[in-house]
């Protein structure tokens, strides 16, 4: 592959992204062998040319066990390592990090700052997971405002799960006028992504009739692309209509094969 070979003459020169895109190769096995000791050493020699990439790389090996023994004090070092020299995305994983507790204790406050860091350096992520702190209030006080400001903020940057959030609170009416239309707006948004999220959402518009002509037909439609995307709640929808046989022709095969695709994605997440 041309390209590796570019890569390599550059890396013998001392370019640090070089050593980087060679890196990445190796991990992912793109153009060679998959190799993470390989991968992990030129993410080592970029690192060392003060590369940011290359310590957010060696974070994301040793927080994934990838080629060496997972180990989240490693891995949150190299992150740290990384944020210092204005990494958005080793701030986020950090803030990540902290949120969820994985490695040390759990700390709301600190992942808030964190995301804010990130936030700053124009991440979306961190725009969306700042959004769902505000909105769950993990380490602040609930605040659907702030919230809905986060969730905007993030979608402007094309973050999916933002439109879905931002769809749910006009869907409910979270510190904002309830409006279905801008919440199937939304969903519709995320849902030519395939979203199975959103898919199921706008089927429990067109299921209802919220802010859309009652269409049982449509809904079914959304219910079935979600559950192609294993989304427990559209297995559960359709096996419930299927048992019931009010809107659609009662079938008890297909109500139980629906429970048992939701049981096994349950067991499975």
């Amino acid at each position: 592959m041309k390209a590796i070979e570019y890569y390599k003459l550059a890396a013998n020169l001392g370019d640090s992204y070089a050593l980087l895109f060679l890196g990445i190769h190796y991990e992912d096995g793109s153009g060679v062998k998959q190799d993470y000791l390989k991968a992990k050493k030129y993410y080592e020699m970029s690192a060392k040319l003060k590369n940011s990439n290359g310590f957010l790389n060696l974070g994301l090996l040793y927080e994934k066990g990838r080629g060496v023994k997972q180990d989240y004090e490693k891995a949150k070092k190299y992150y740290e390592l990384s944020a210092e020299l204005g990494n958005s995305k080793a701030c986020f994983n950090l803030g990540r990090m902290y949120e969820i507790g994985k490695g040390f204790q759990q700390d709301y406050l600190k992942a808030k700052k964190l995301y804010e860091l990130s936030a700053k350096l124009n991440n979306p992520n961190a725009f969306y997971n700042l959004g769902r702190l505000y909105c769950i209030g993990l380490g602040v006080e609930q605040d659907y405002l702030k919230a809905k400001k986060f969730f905007e903020l993030a979608a402007i940057r094309k973050n999916l799960e933002a439109f879905l959030e931002l769809g749910i609170f006009y869907e409910k009416g979270y510190g904002v006028k309830q409006d279905y239309l801008k919440a199937k707006e939304y969903y519709e948004h995320c849902a030519k992504q395939n979203n199975p999220n959103a898919l199921y959402y706008l089927g429990n518009l067109y299921y209802k009739g919220l802010g859309v002509e009652k269409d049982v037909e449509k809904a079914i439609h959304y219910f079935e692309l979600s559950a192609k995307g294993n989304y427990i709640d559209a297995y559960i929808m359709l096996g419930s209509l299927y048992e019931e046989g009010n809107d659609v022709k009662q079938d008890l095969q297909k109500a139980q094969e629906y429970f048992e695709l939701a049981v096994k994605e349950g067991n499975s997440s």
